[in-house]
């Protein structure tokens, strides 16, 4: 499971291939996640970048949605991200999906969710940190707990079993 956090990228300059014209630095506030070049969190060619750049671990890559493509963090783009030591090269883009806001439910006071190891132990992160490796991407929960509450129901709370 990948948890949002959120970041403030500076942009630092033009694209690489351009002619040594260097934009304004500015501050953008965006909504992060991470993952990893590995074939369990991106598509059949893990370190190949949408542009074709080849990349390997230890490199300060970032992927960017469309968006953010708009505006301005470009392929080449180098950027300092807050709270992350050095610049980072934008060589990757996400999936071209448009993010999306809908209210599905009014009046939610708070929604957390939970999952069941195989231990019975509860955790709120999936995969755990004691399953590291690729396994742990592929493996899944015993039960994952919802709990939502809301001003007019009050607290709900649902068990889905996921895996015997």
């Amino acid at each position: 499971m990948t948890l949002p956090m959120r970041a403030a990228l500076v942009l630092l300059g033009a694209l690489a291939h351009e002619p040594a014209v260097l934009a304004e630095e500015r501050v953008l506030s965006v909504m992060a996640s991470a993952y990893n070049s590995v074939a369990a969190q991106t598509d059949r060619l893990p370190n190949q970048g949408a542009w074709g750049d080849r990349i390997e671990p230890g490199m300060k890559v970032v992927a960017v949605s469309r968006d953010l493509l708009r505006a301005g963090l470009k392929r080449g783009t180098k950027i300092r991200i807050d709270g992350l030591e050095g610049e980072w090269t934008v060589l990757d883009r996400t999936l071209d999906n448009e993010p999306a806001a809908r209210v599905l439910l009014d009046g939610v006071l708070s929604l957390g969710i939970r999952f069941m190891q195989d231990n019975g132990e509860w955790t709120d992160r999936w995969p755990p940190e004691n399953m590291a490796g690729p396994l742990g991407w592929r493996q899944r929960p015993r039960a994952v707990e919802f709990v939502l509450e809301t001003e007019q129901e009050g607290l709900i709370t649902r068990l889905v079993e996921v895996a015997p």
